[in-house]
């Protein structure tokens, strides 16, 4: 690929006189944005956010040390009665609140690995208590001892789309269930998706179905968009684990019996 540098002058010249001289320029193979840090070489970019995710730790109104195996103990969806919970104060309750935002910021961009925890965490922000103040514990905990994991990305391979959705079934506490998803364009989750259901089912299968057509309109958006960078979609794959909820998305009603709920 050859680029002129006379126009990528011109075009930064022209950048500066809409946004002012402080205009930035970042070369090389390493650049930081957002306190994203990425990396190029081999065709293939890391994504970290080490020094992010340490400010988010040192900001945090208690001493975090040590680490934790996972970011989500078993009891990650539990909450207790609302006379057995115990109110976080104003001032632990706004902490919650910033920190799981900040969070949600580094899941979206690098660190798939702590998804399920934080959107579970998002979900109590309004009225946090003391088991939610100990499972966000938890989280820092592991960002402590991994703050340094990136997220390698390369896309070797534009044309085939392989999406992977998962749902697990009557998780939440008003039994609702959880959908994940991830595509893969090469190396890497290029999108990660960990989100609650909006709606009530009454077996995995259905949870399952409900997972993939909460996925379907990210499925459809990112084809439309790399059709758009001028690429053709040889294939788009989705993979499941229930073979009853794939039945039922590629046949429909033939494969519905009397026993399907």
């Amino acid at each position: 690929l050859h680029v002129d540098p006379l126009e990528v002058t011109q075009c930064i010249e022209w950048f500066k006189s809409i946004y002012g001289t402080d205009v930035r320029i970042s070369r090389g193979t390493t650049h930081d944005y957002l306190g994203v840090m990425l990396s190029y070489s081999n065709k293939q970019v890391r994504i970290s956010m080490a020094d992010y995710v340490k400010k988010v730790i040192n900001g945090f109104i208690e001493d975090i040390h040590g680490s934790a195996s996972t970011p989500g103990a078993e009891n990650l969806f539990q909450i207790r009665n609302e006379e057995a919970r115990v109110k976080l104060n104003y001032e632990q309750a706004q902490c919650f609140h910033s920190t799981v935002a900040k969070l949600l910021f580094v899941t979206m961009r690098c660190r798939r690995d702590i998804q399920t925890a934080v959107a579970s965490l998002a979900t109590r922000v309004t009225e946090p208590d003391e088991d939610d103040w100990a499972k966000l514990r938890r989280v820092l905990k592991y960002l402590h001892g991994t703050a340094y994991l990136s997220l390698a990305l390369d896309a070797s391979n534009l044309t085939f789309m392989r999406w992977w959705v998962d749902a697990s079934f009557a998780i939440h506490p008003d039994y609702k269930s959880h959908t994940g998803e991830v595509l893969l364009l090469g190396k890497g989750g290029v999108i990660g998706i960990s989100r609650k259901q909006r709606l009530n089912t009454k077996s995995s299968t259905e949870a399952e179905v409900v997972g993939v057509d909460d996925a379907s309109s990210q499925i459809l958006w990112t084809n439309y968009f790399i059709k758009a960078q001028g690429y053709q979609i040889s294939e788009t794959l989705v993979y499941q684990d229930n073979q009853s909820a794939i039945l039922l998305e590629k046949n429909g009603k033939q494969s519905s019996g009397k026993r399907t709920r």
